[in-house]
């Protein structure tokens, strides 16, 4: 295994060709609702600490400053490469402000 890690978070290779990559992004302010969810209007840009061979599998968690919940974050829109991804996210998490953990899996060979 290989690990390393950089502006985007960090990143774990596998022999195998297997990546995954993981980050906390910071503060996400929401400031737009429509039907009753919060969507960020700027969006997240997270720019993966290594490079895929392909699009990977992105998943996101939201998680709100202050209180107990903790919702999965649906991604809403966006563009996606093998260097990182831009989400539109509609939540029902945040009340004005938050982060995300960001997940992505793919290959690296």
């Amino acid at each position: 295994m290989q690990y390393g890690s950089g502006s985007g978070g960090k990143f774990r290779r596998f022999a195998d060709g297997t990546q995954e990559c993981w980050v906390t992004s910071p503060e996400v302010v929401t400031d737009t609702l429509v039907d009753s969810r919060d969507i960020s209007a700027e969006g997240w840009e997270w720019d993966f600490p290594a490079g895929f061979l392909s699009t990977p599998n992105v998943h996101v968690t939201a998680r709100r400053w202050s209180g107990a919940h903790a919702h999965s974050a649906m991604i809403g829109s966006g563009s996606f490469g093998v260097n990182g991804c831009k989400l539109l996210l509609s939540t029902e998490f945040m009340g004005n402000s938050g982060f995300l953990y960001g997940y992505a899996i793919g290959r690296w060979y």
